[in-house]
């Protein structure tokens, strides 16, 4: 925190809403990702890289940044981010 100079790293951000929308999700990755860095976190974690299971009958695919094998667009949002801060 900027206040007390602690390390502090934001876990497991996502969108509220339950339904699979690319757009939603590029929104809240990029304003978690932009606020952490502008109170001086250390990083920000996304909440599920990938919940695809062939076994499960169901998954979380609104918060999963891959969807059927794919990227969802945030993952390049998550990607630029890394590259602008010398992550990458």
């Amino acid at each position: 925190s900027w206040r007390t100079a602690t390390p502090i790293l934001l876990g497991e951000f996502g969108q509220k809403s339950e339904r699979r929308d690319d757009a939603l999700q590029r929104r809240a990755t990029r304003a978690f990702l932009e606020n952490a860095k502008a109170q001086g976190f250390l990083g920000a974690l996304g909440w599920r890289l990938d919940d695809e299971r062939p076994s499960a009958t169901g998954y979380a695919a609104h918060h999963s940044f891959i969807w059927q094998g794919r990227e969802r667009p945030a993952a390049a949002d998550v990607r630029a981010f890394a590259a602008r801060a010398g992550l990458d």
